[in-house]
């Protein structure tokens, strides 16, 4: 209970029938599995598809490697996006914007509320695609 309209978001995403989609809501609650969920669609399907954590997205960003083929790559997974300072935010922002301009797939999970999501960032979401709350409680544990 509570995932059932981001499962069937995530489905249209994984059939091609959505391009963008913003899962948001508390933890625990299958953001990052239907994420999961969506990257292995597009494998079985032929396509290419990488999930990313944002922090881990972060780090290599910070040591100076390439996240070239993130640009690019036919769908992106961006779990768990939240960034600490203003340079951060202006990377993720600055990929988003990139495949916005490209029209590639775009899937982020983030567990905080849309206020917590930059204007523009918002904006291209409701352009290109959905947001959804997930409202499922925290199932980690059970």
């Amino acid at each position: 209970k509570g995932t059932e309209k981001a499962l069937s978001a995530t489905w249209e995403l994984a059939q091609g029938k959505l391009p963008w989609l913003l899962l948001y809501g508390g933890v625990g609650n299958g953001k990052t599995r239907l994420g999961f969920g969506v990257a292995l669609e597009f494998i079985r399907a032929g396509k290419r598809a990488k999930w990313e954590y944002c922090f881990s997205l972060l780090k290599k960003l910070r040591e100076h490697e390439s996240i070239k083929e993130l640009e690019l790559i036919p769908l992106l997974v961006l779990d768990e996006y939240l960034w600490a300072t203003p340079w951060e935010g202006q990377q993720l922002e600055a990929l988003i914007n990139l495949r916005y301009i490209r029209k590639l797939p775009l899937l982020i999970t983030a567990n905080v509320n849309l206020e917590a999501i930059p204007i523009p960032v918002l904006s291209r979401f409701k352009e290109m695609g959905k947001t959804v709350e997930v409202t499922a409680s925290d199932q980690r544990g059970r």
